[in-house]
């Protein structure tokens, strides 16, 4: 679990970190695969990326935002070109989070885009 500290840059840092995390998970809780999906679960609060984004290059890793509001839980990337680097046909979850940036959101080959 991810937990917000109220300083958001810190907390963005802590996803980027615990997506690496995730990716080399073995031992007792095993690899990411199909009947072995890890979640990254993040506290409410803001988690700023700044000029980095979440590059998602391994399925079966979600990231959930731990309140049923999506509003409590926001990931924002004003410096950065995209908050999410999705590669080809990757398998993963989104939930309960609310994306903002400094420009309008869309998805361009399989990358969550800001600006166009």
């Amino acid at each position: 679990m991810v937990q917000a500290t109220g300083d958001a840059i810190s907390n963005g840092n802590k996803l980027i970190q615990a997506y690496a995390d995730a990716i080399t998970l073995s031992g007792n809780i095993g690899t990411p695969g199909v009947s072995n999906r890890i979640s990254i679960l993040l506290t409410p609060g803001i988690y700023d990326l700044d000029t980095q984004y979440v590059d998602l290059t391994t399925s079966f890793i979600d990231i959930i935002g731990i309140s049923t509001n999506p509003l409590d839980t926001k990931i924002k990337a004003y410096g950065s070109a995209y908050i999410f680097n999705i590669g080809s046909s990757i398998d993963m979850a989104l939930e309960n989070v609310w994306l903002d940036s400094n420009t309008e959101l869309f998805i361009y080959d399989g990358v969550i885009v800001t600006g166009k």
